[in-house]
């Protein structure tokens, strides 16, 4: 079996809240068996520019190549390209989704789940976080309310960013310093939703990045009276002492990692443990075979992984694969109420199969188990390689 070319699906959702942009791979075979992945630069700016990334990769380290040879494939895009050997995102995010696309064609061409062949089964499920139900939330009583509906919808752990600016879902910015109203406002929030939901249920708090650290800390000593599962980069992630800093002072798990790629950036991380949950993004940090790579060295050092997962449901049904053949995987971010019609782009897509706060591993098809819907596809612009 050898691959052919690739088709990229500009799935440019911009016109609708929240204004994103998906970036779809198609990987083809000459068997006909094809293989489908996702670039997870969805939001804020730059997704197009992976385009012309993926046909320079498809064109040197593609086409002609077995697809079984994943492993060679990436390591010579990684060695070649040159620039990923540093910080190129678009890079990486294009090295990504083909990685993802060629287990997939893997899974089919042998007819498993990827899941078998990473490891096999760890688990029968994989439990869910809710994240993006509070976009349209502003008073602590908002955050409340819909927080409980989040619960009645059977998650069990919600998770949400107690300093946005704005009813529309302005974030702060990095660094800036955080006033005596705005900060009792998320703490106010906080303990509006622990009240509503009650000690059973998990709370995440997301910062973004974007607290420096003397309010990271003066702010997150007074969360930990509501016992957040994790305090997510309350300062910016590439600033590792200042992660380090926080951690000391706040008795509070530290998360962190969507903004970090392959497992070069990771290893600070790890080897000084400022992270006790890792969320490396299976669409930017390296697909399957970077994945697999970060989760074992994150293990060696006693820390989970949970993926970042924040844009469509290629990248949800390739999450779950890799959550059901790691050992420690804790938990799952997904986005059961995003506004537009994302769902849209496969068949079969697996967010409406969630069920009591859960994905489930029964009726899993071979490969990621999910197929493209060409007809919705079809009113964006393809691109062929």
């Amino acid at each position: 079996m050898k691959i052919t070319g690739l088709n990229v699906y500009d799935v440019d959702l911009r016109g609708r809240a929240p204004a994103h942009n998906l970036i779809v791979v198609e990987v083809e075979t000459d068997e006909g068996i094809s293989g489908l992945g996702e670039v997870a630069m969805s939001y804020g700016i730059g997704a197009k520019s992976v385009i012309p990334i993926l046909e320079s990769l498809t064109k040197s380290y593609l086409v002609g190549r077995s697809p079984f040879d994943s492993e060679h494939i990436f390591q010579q895009c990684f060695d070649k390209s040159y620039w990923a050997r540093g910080r190129s995102l678009a890079i990486y995010g294009a090295m990504s989704a083909i990685d993802i696309a060629l287990w997939d064609i893997k899974g089919k061409a042998l007819n498993l789940p990827i899941y078998q062949l990473l490891g096999g089964q760890c688990r029968d499920s994989i439990p869910l976080y809710a994240n993006h139900w509070y976009f349209d939330a502003w008073r602590p009583e908002e955050f409340a309310e819909k927080a409980l509906r989040v619960v009645n919808d059977g998650f069990n752990g919600l998770k949400f960013d107690p300093f946005k600016m704005s009813p529309t879902g302005e974030k702060s910015t990095p660094s800036r310093p955080i006033s005596k109203d705005w900060g009792n406002m998320a703490i106010a929030r906080v303990e509006a939703v622990r009240a509503a939901v009650g000690e059973s249920v998990d709370i995440m708090l997301d910062l973004h990045g974007c607290l420096n650290v003397s309010d990271a800390i003066k702010w997150g000593k007074q969360l930990e009276a509501f016992n957040p599962y994790f305090y997510e980069e309350p300062t910016d992630t590439l600033l590792i002492n200042s992660s380090a800093e926080v951690k000391e002072k706040v008795n509070i798990p530290l998360a962190g990692g969507e903004r970090l790629y392959t497992r070069y950036d990771f290893a600070p991380f790890i080897e000084n443990r400022v992270f006790e949950l890792i969320q490396p993004d299976m669409g930017l940090a390296g697909g399957f075979t970077e994945m697999k790579k970060i989760a074992s060295f994150a293990e060696t050092y006693q820390i989970a992984v949970q993926p970042h997962n924040a844009s469509g449901p290629i990248l949800t049904a390739a999450c779950v694969q890799f959550d059901i053949c790691t050992t420690n995987v804790q938990i799952q971010e997904w986005f059961p109420y995003w506004q537009d019609e994302r769902y849209r782009i496969l068949t079969d897509a697996l967010e409406p199969k969630a069920r009591d706060g859960h994905f489930f591993v029964e009726g899993m098809k071979p490969g990621l188990g999910v197929e493209l819907d060409k007809d919705y596809l079809s009113s964006f612009k393809k691109y062929t390689f």
